[in-house]
Order: C-alpha cells, then structure tokens, then sequence
C-alpha cells in the first residue's frame, strides 16, 4: 500500500526507497514502480525478470539525493546477507559503512569510516569491496594524500564488535590513485586496484596478504594501444 507508506513517510520527514526488485514495467496506480519513492532500485540478478547476470540500477526520483548517491558504491558477501556501502556526499567527504541483514531488518555491522583527506580539491571517493564471507573489507581512497592514494584492509572482530586493521595501509606512489576501484578476493588475502593515471591510460595492481604483510604480487599499465605487464 504505496499511499499508506508515502504518507507516513512525509509525516515523519523520512525519504521511501522502493525495493523493485522484479518491478520493471509494472505499475501502482498509473504509475510506474521505481518512480513513486524519492528512489527506486531494480535488480538485474539472474533470477530476475530482466537480467544481466548481475547489477542493478538506482532511479533518483529527488534531485536532493543526486550528489549522496553518484560516484556511490556498494558490494555484498555471497549470500548478501552483508553489505558494504561507500556513499558520496560532497567533493570533500565521504563514509563507508557495512550493514548486516539480521532478523528480518537491517543493522550497522561495525564503524562508520570517514573519507576526509582530499587536499587539491580532489574529490572524496570511497571505492570499497567485501570478501565472500563478508568479514574482510577493503576501502580505497583515490584522492588519498593529494592523490597518492590508499588502501585499507580490516578483518571483523566479534569480541568487540569492530572492524579492525588486517596489516598495514597499502600506500600509493606519486599521483598513482591507488585505490581508485577495488576488488577483494574471496578468502580476503589479495586485492586488486584500478588506478587512473591520467585520461587515456592507467594501472592494475594486485597484492597479497603473506604473514601480516601486503605484498606487491604485479602491475599491468593499460593504454588505449592495450596493456603491458610491469611483473
């Protein structure tokens, strides 16, 4: 019942996310599912009704919610029970949280991490990515140290509930952007970085985790000729 639920949410001052999972060309009174809300997500998985293998798409309904949701992204565990979230919400700060789905709602699993550091006026970017089991995660600032760049690795601790470092920051060299796109494996022990270098090149590293320490494993510079591997 959208009516009930719409006017719920303007008594209370509170924005409506539809879930339209499966709701592509369908309708609530006249109008299309997804518009309705101030957003509306589909999903493109592949038991949906329009597929893709995977993905998704966000409808922005409300221009107010245009710079705290482009240049967002996200990443689930296997099963997307848990959920890790950077969101955008101005040219010089962004926040990455994690979420865990837990007795039929969702809850903030752990800290909120703050993306603040963007001298130049560079752009605070948060990419961040999960491992299969949903207690690794990365983040990676691109701007990070006038954009050197970063990355943050954290293991889940369940004793205090918290997200806590798993070896030290990978930092970036000169202008390299590390951590401009990220991917985590599955066990949480090697990563990968899309650096953009400049506007027509850049850079794929990986790395992995040997005994409490990121290693550098190779690099590949891609251009628009193609790539060449440095290792």
């Amino acid at each position: 019942d959208m009516d009930s639920i719409l006017a719920t949410a303007h008594a209370h001052d509170l924005p409506v996310v539809e879930d339209a999972a499966q709701g592509v060309m369908s309708f609530y009174k006249g109008r299309a599912l997804g518009s309705i809300g101030q957003l509306g997500a589909f999903s493109f998985h592949e038991t949906k009704n329009v597929i893709s293998g995977e993905g998704g798409a966000l409808l922005i309904n409300n221009n107010y919610y245009k710079d705290f949701t482009f240049n967002s992204n996200f990443h689930s565990n296997y099963d997307g029970t848990i959920v890790i979230s950077g969101m955008f919400t101005n040219y010089s700060y962004s926040i990455v949280k994690v979420f865990k789905h837990v007795d039929f709602g969702w809850v903030q699993f752990g800290q909120t991490f703050e993306v603040i550091d963007v001298p130049d006026n560079l752009q605070a970017r948060a990419s961040c990515s999960i491992s299969y089991d949903g207690y690794t995660i990365a983040i990676g600032q691109g701007s990070y140290n006038s954009g050197n760049g970063q990355i943050d690795i954290y293991k889940y601790n369940n004793s205090t509930n918290l997200w806590e470092n798993y070896g030290s920051p990978i930092v970036g060299s000169f202008r390299q952007a590390l951590g401009t796109k990220i991917l985590l494996s599955d066990d949480g022990n090697s990563i990968s970085s899309y650096n953009v270098l400049s506007g027509n090149y850049g850079q794929i590293t990986l790395y992995h985790y040997i005994s409490g320490t990121w290693y550098l494993y190779g690099d590949l510079t891609i251009t628009d000729g193609g790539g060449s591997s440095d290792d």
